[in-house]
């Protein structure tokens, strides 16, 4: 009887001790996720800052890509398209607006799209307290000009840039990424207006 007891006693004991440490174990292990996931947040944030970091530095020195992948119609039909044929690029006064088709319709750039190379002017950049950086500038080629308005949104390298021809009223707005010209993989038409 009393090894019953006793038998009875030492197993309440063990199991009421393998509890606790599983209830321990579960806990730590939330903790354990929680501060995963808070150090991913911070590694995100940081890295969002310098890529932010490096698209403002591109902007102000004047030497920047913004390679679109979605183009807005004035109706708000949005289109996606690809990075390396439409784009935005600024190299000192000199700039680069390209605008092509994924489809196969043909183009005055050979592209399916139109494309401006010239010169600046009319350079205004302005940066407000939120961080969002504002560059207006006018873009005058050979035969076609246009007025750029590129906007830069504070945390990480995303951008819009509304282009308003000079030769019609089809105003356009690209979405895409600001880049540093030299990282950037993009084609330009041998058509430029």
């Amino acid at each position: 009887m009393k090894r019953r007891f006793l038998f009875l006693v030492v197993s309440l004991l063990l199991s009421s001790m393998l509890v606790s440490a599983q209830e321990m174990t579960k806990q730590q292990q939330k903790e354990a996720r929680r501060a995963q996931k808070e150090k991913a947040k911070q590694e995100q944030a940081e890295m969002e800052k310098m890529i932010y970091e490096k698209a403002v530095s591109a902007i102000e020195n004047y030497e920047f890509i913004l390679e679109a992948d979605l183009i807005y119609l004035r109706r708000g039909q949005t289109y996606p398209v690809s990075s390396n044929l439409n784009f935005i690029s600024v190299k000192g006064d000199k700039a680069v607006v390209q605008i092509a088709s994924n489809a196969a319709l043909s183009g005055p750039n050979g592209l399916g799209g139109v494309t401006v190379e010239g010169t600046t002017r009319n350079v205004k950049l302005t940066k407000d307290k939120k961080g969002v950086i504002r560059l207006k500038m006018d873009v005058s080629g050979v035969a076609l000009s246009a007025q750029v308005e590129v906007i830069l949104y504070g945390g990480g390298n995303r951008a819009e840039a509304t282009v308003y021809p000079n030769f019609n009223s089809r105003r356009m707005t690209m979405s895409g990424r600001v880049l540093p010209l030299e990282e950037s993989n993009h084609y330009q038409s041998g058509f430029s207006y």
